[in-house]
């Protein structure tokens, strides 16, 4: 329900009651609801919120890799070789691809 009354304290205005819901949603704030609560703290300009659920959303990401790396590591090692693979494609500079062409 904080959700909803942070839409409405927002919408009118009512700093006690946005302090009020984002004290609420961070109480309430687990892995299940961190990207839903992520976009509500950047809706709503709540920075506390905001960092709450991002510190939650990386615990998240955290504890799915351990996870899969205990248990697939080849594959796992595979997908970070094509990840960094891609991210070498995007720092090069736009005019080297350019030239090469």
């Amino acid at each position: 329900m904080a959700d909803a009354m942070l839409t409405a304290a927002d919408k009118y205005d009512l700093e006690g009651l946005k302090v009020m819901c984002e004290d609420a949603l961070c109480r309430d704030l687990f892995v299940e609801n961190a990207a839903h609560t992520l976009f509500l703290a950047d809706l709503h300009s709540r920075e506390q919120l905001r960092i709450q659920a991002q510190v939650s959303l990386q615990l998240m990401l955290l504890r799915c890799w351990k996870i899969m790396v205990g248990s697939y590591p080849d594959l796992m090692a595979e997908a970070y070789g094509s990840v960094s693979s891609a991210q070498g494609l995007f720092l090069e500079s736009p005019l080297k691809s350019l030239k090469q062409s």
